[in-house]
């Protein structure tokens, strides 16, 4: 069959997407005044976790609806096909499998046959069954995020007879076993802990010496790794890592990214030179000092129901930009004001979380959670498109503003947050770390691109201030 150009461009016109013939009433009814569309720019607005909650919830209805309509058919009354129809979901709900065991069990399985490989690779290389377990142990304490099992099998190699005799050697000068070879996989005992505990203190020792070294050498070179979570990585240190590195184009930078609970762990490890964050239980575990700060809004999609007495208190993403939200005159308005919309939050182990969940419990009430994310940026995003409130950094709105929230000062004292520099508990601070502190204090000391340390010159108390005695010497 021929058909012609100009039928095709017709038949195209009509196979527009419209999400509006999908959506149960208001699903489709977003409106975009101010911003990008999602989805097709020639149809609906839409975006996939909409498609996603449409299609479930058209599932939900049509499963609800037969099940009613059978049991009502078989004679029952309305308060029996009630029961009946609780009795059904209920085993429903029994019948549904536990994907948390079973990725448990498929978890499981996977490290057994990890295990089952790297005994492979170090039985290839000569090493005896019964050395197995301690040479795994070692190698596996080389393993890292650049080295898989195998290069730290080689760089641990040694000949079988000088690996037993090493290990006889030290148990004998110890004069008790450091490994406990009753029980498998292989553990340590009390002086096999105290032991490797020296060991790795032996190998700080050695490090701190090789990079005090280097900086005699040359104070103009040196090596720095730091870590930071995505928000901090985008929204606060990139600016401030550029500008360092045009000071210091000879000091090598390595920037790490992940949570900020794994972030502090590699610190701990010595895997990082510093790190950043906010949650006292991890401030107090290691040498820091006050870094910088980030202020928490709560943004609601303009098209959400507000009561009209809280529209003198909205602020708008250029008011953020100009710092109103800091200024002593603004409102602060009370959380409990927002108890009916459904929320963004974070998910659990983040800090802003953490606060979320004491906001709530201060507003007392428990919150409509809508969904729960990973990242801040995302929730941010998220809001943005009308699929619920979320508490977001003022630092994003200032590098991401958007015309289709609303910003809200809420009133408490978990929105304020002091960042601080984490470093490794030692003696010696490489030139390059602190060279990098001092920059970073001098950047949000005097940029005028993030007006919040402006406005704590104006007086403002209720932001927490730095401490007295700053614990990192530079």
């Amino acid at each position: 069959m021929r058909i012609r150009k100009d039928g095709l461009k017709k038949m195209k016109k009509k196979l527009v997407m419209n999400l509006r013939l999908f959506d149960g009433g208001d699903g489709g009814q977003q409106t975009d005044a101010g911003g990008e569309k999602g989805g097709s720019k020639s149809g609906g607005t839409f975006t996939y976790e909409q498609l996603d909650e449409i299609a479930m919830s058209r599932a939900k209805t049509a499963e609800e609806t037969a099940v009613r309509n059978f049991l009502q058919k078989q004679g029952l009354s309305e308060e029996e096909a009630n029961a009946a129809f609780q009795q059904y979901k209920d085993q429903k709900q029994k019948n549904k499998p536990d994907i948390s065991s079973i990725e448990q069990e498929r978890d499981s399985y996977k490290e057994q046959l990890e295990q089952m490989q790297n005994e492979k690779i170090l039985t290839g290389k000569g090493v005896r069954a019964e050395d197995l377990d301690y040479v795994m142990f070692k190698v596996s304490k080389l393993v890292d995020d650049k080295t898989d099992f195998t290069k730290a099998a080689e760089k641990l190699y040694l000949t079988q007879p000088a690996l037993s005799i090493a290990i006889r050697q030290e148990e004998k000068r110890m004069g008790m076993a450091l490994f406990d070879r009753s029980r498998r996989p292989l553990g340590l005992t009390p002086a096999g802990e105290a032991y490797i505990r020296a060991v790795e203190r032996m190998k700080y020792l050695e490090d701190d010496l090789g990079r005090e070294l280097e900086d005699l050498h040359d104070l103009r070179t040196g090596r720095l790794h730091i870590g930071g979570t995505h928000y901090l990585n985008c929204f606060l240190l990139v600016e401030v890592l550029a500008g360092f590195s045009r000071r210091y184009p000879g000091i090598r930078m390595e920037v790490s990214e992940d949570s900020s609970a794994r972030l502090a762990k590699r610190l701990e490890r010595r895997e990082l030179d510093l790190t950043f964050s906010c949650a006292p239980e991890q401030i107090e575990r290691f040498k820091h000092q006050p870094a910088f700060f980030d202020n928490i809004l709560l943004a609601v999609p303009r098209q959400m129901p507000l009561a009209g007495r809280l529209a003198e208190s909205a602020l708008s993403a250029e008011d953020v930009q100009a710092g109103r939200h800091l200024l002593t005159d603004c409102p602060r308005v009370p959380l409990k004001e927002f108890q009916d919309l459904e929320f963004i939050l974070l998910q659990k182990g983040n800090n802003l979380y953490d606060r979320s969940l004491c906001m709530f419990d201060e507003a007392g009430f428990t919150p409509k959670v809508k969904m729960a994310l990973s990242q801040l940026v995302t929730a941010y995003r998220f809001a943005d498109n009308g699929l619920g409130a979320a508490f977001v950094s003022d630092r994003i709105v200032y590098s991401i503003p958007s015309k289709r929230l609303l910003f809200f000062s809420i009133a408490s004292q978990q929105v304020n947050r002091l960042f601080y520099t984490l470093l490794p508990q030692k003696n010696y601070t490489a030139h390059a770390v602190k060279a990098f502190i001092r920059y970073l204090l001098e950047w949000f000391g005097t940029n005028e691109n993030f007006p919040a340390l402006q406005q704590l010159a104006n007086g403002r108390t209720d932001l927490p201030q730095n401490p007295e005695n700053i614990e990192i010497e530079i």
